[in-house]
């Protein structure tokens, strides 16, 4: 399934490490770009040998070290501790930092999975603890905070040099966004996607007569018509590529703990719905599958486009034209020579919501100063926070993706989140108790069998998704719906 969401989202940021942002468990045989199958099996044997290895908090612990657990990296995280460890020295800081790779076995059951790895965070005597954003559909930030688990950070944010420089490191609407219960518990770190751009081949644009900043997404059948008439296509069948993913036409899709729900604004108020049953989203899968039939969603093909070099068109969420250009020029392996443009389409844009990875301290380290102080210089220094940010650990707003810039400040993420409209959700979590375990059984049915039909490549998709929603219907997501709207109802 994860291989199918990358596809058709086609993200900046690998959200996939930590749990963050995929709502399915990370697996080990998608490989990754550049890689071939041998040296990924080779990647992963030497996966399996490091976590084998178990780490004893009394034997292995040098004096003065701060213990940070991930969740399941699945890497050898000692390169990324030596060059972490080495700035904090060379700047004077007695302390250094071990990461600790928390693995947990899946057994088919989330609720399970999700509260053993709590359990492990909880009794494990860590300092500091990478929350996963998502697991599935639980909000571990939450769950920790709603535990006790977790120290409040607001207190320390004023009180030194060190903090308020965390402080500013972040546009206020990041703050605001991981108020759980009146109080900010963690910094983000890795950052969701803001807008939706096309990305456009220059050279057959102008070779279409297509003028590029004019173009949106309502002319996009006409403007991908043209490339299949001229039959450059049946030269290379990876030629068009277009992915616009109808979840996204919600602005609070990152709000969205279930498959196939979404919180629409009525009225200024959110509401929980099915959107099998939303004209919208209809319409859009409608849209979707007739590029399909026509042979203008190259979906199947993905993975020969990483070799094709070039494409007419595609769609991906960044937070700048730039930035999705150059990931363009990555994921496709594109030579220099090809010039692209990106336009904004305002249709998919999301509000800013403050989903993902949290780096926070444990309310029970018995270092919790010390804690604070060295994430507050991870996340106020650049050169600190360039060190892990491979590790999707560092502040985003400090480090620009793929290159290391003189300049400490990312100018186009922070302007971007400063002009977006924040999420009327930013603050609010899902309590999953009592419906955790149907929607994970929703989630997980969905990822199987049904998300490849919503993709454009179905050939009776009204039959499919009729029989999608009976399903879902008999598996209680009505229930859940009611759920959700009432703790929408209840939260302020």
């Amino acid at each position: 399934m994860k291989k199918y969401v990358e596809v058709m989202i086609l993200t900046v940021l690998v959200l996939g490490i930590c749990g963050c942002g995929s709502d399915d468990i990370k697996e080990k045989d998608s490989p990754s770009i550049g890689m071939s199958s041998l040296d990924t099996c080779e990647e992963e044997s030497k996966t399996e040998e490091l976590n084998t290895e178990k780490f004893d908090m009394a034997q292995d612990m040098e004096p003065g070290t701060l213990t940070w657990a991930v969740f399941d990296m699945g890497i050898d995280l000692g390169i990324y501790e030596d060059g972490l460890n080495e700035l904090l020295k060379n700047k004077g800081i007695e302390y250094k930092i071990k990461f600790v790779d928390i693995k947990v076995p899946f057994e088919e059951d989330y609720e399970v999975y999700v509260q053993t790895y709590i359990d492990a965070v909880q009794t494990g005597g860590y300092d500091i603890v990478t929350c996963p954003g998502i697991l599935n559909c639980y909000d571990v930030y939450a769950m920790m905070a709603k535990k006790g688990m977790l120290e409040p950070l607001d207190n320390y944010m004023e009180q030194t040099d060190t903090s308020t420089a965390l402080q500013r490191a972040y546009p206020a609407v990041v703050w605001e966004s991981l108020r759980y219960d009146g109080a900010i518990y963690g910094v983000l770190t890795p950052y969701t996607n803001f807008k939706y751009y096309a990305v456009f081949n220059q050279k057959y644009a102008q070779e279409f007569g297509i003028d590029v900043e004019q173009a949106t997404f309502s002319h996009m059948e006409n403007l991908m018509g043209k490339v299949l008439e001229s039959g450059i296509k049946k030269k290379n069948p990876s030629f068009v590529v277009s992915t616009m993913w109808p979840y996204f036409l919600n602005d609070s899709y990152e709000n969205t703990v279930c498959e196939l729900l979404a919180v629409s604004m009525r009225d200024g108020e959110p509401d929980a719905e099915n959107i099998l049953k939303n004209e919208e989203f209809l319409n859009h899968m409608e849209l979707l599958n007739r590029w399909g039939e026509q042979g203008m969603i190259c979906i199947d093909n993905y993975w020969d486009a990483l070799g094709a070099g070039e494409f007419f068109v595609t769609g991906l969420y960044s937070y700048s034209t730039e930035s999705a250009e150059m990931y363009c020029k990555n994921a496709y392996e594109m030579n220099d020579d090809i010039k692209l443009r990106a336009v904004e389409f305002p249709e998919f844009n999301q509000s800013f919501s403050g989903k993902g990875n949290k780096a926070c301290v444990l309310a029970k380290s018995k270092n919790k100063e010390e804690a604070i102080h060295i994430l507050s210089l991870i996340y106020s220094e650049k050169d600190l926070s360039d060190a892990v940010i491979e590790l999707t650990f560092g502040n985003p707003f400090l480090t620009s993706p793929g290159e290391y810039e003189p300049d400490s400040k990312n100018e186009e993420l922070w302007n971007t989140v400063e002009t977006i409209r924040p999420s009327v959700l930013n603050g609010f979590f899902f309590d999953m108790i009592e419906i955790g375990e149907t929607i994970s059984s929703i989630n997980t049915l969905v990822q199987d069998d049904y998300i490849w039909k919503l993709s454009g490549n179905s050939g009776d998709w009204k039959t499919e998704s009729k029989k999608m929603s009976e399903t879902i219907e008999k598996m209680g997501i009505q229930e859940v719906i009611d759920n959700m709207n009432q703790q929408l109802n209840s939260r302020k």
